[in-house]
């Protein structure tokens, strides 16, 4: 009994002593960006119109202001144009469909 505690001792430090080193190895982590995603800073709720092929411009239309907005890829607005009043290249109806 008397060596018990000291065979018991040795069996828990050989057991948890780190024999071997292990390498840490440098694992790549990618960055994720999102790039499916426009953030325009508007306050309405846009409707998309168009699309340039090369997705380089979007055209979307402000359903409570009748304001189409003209937007670049990185989301900053190029143009504002309002054609729902009397004048050149106005519209009276809202006769188009946009996607959600």
């Amino acid at each position: 009994m008397k060596n018990f505690l000291p065979v018991l001792l040795f069996a828990v430090l050989v057991a948890c002593s780190d024999k071997t080193q292990e390498k840490l190895s440098d694992v790549y982590v990618p960055e994720l960006v999102i790039t499916d995603s426009l953030v325009i800073d508007h306050l309405t709720e846009l409707g998309m119109i168009d699309v340039k092929e090369d997705h380089s411009e979007f055209l979307f239309f402000d359903w409570k202001t009748n304001e189409l907005i003209r937007v670049d890829n990185s989301g900053e607005i190029i143009l504002k144009a309002n054609r729902s009043e009397d004048g050149k290249d106005s519209y009276k109806t809202q006769y188009f469909i946009t996607a959600n």
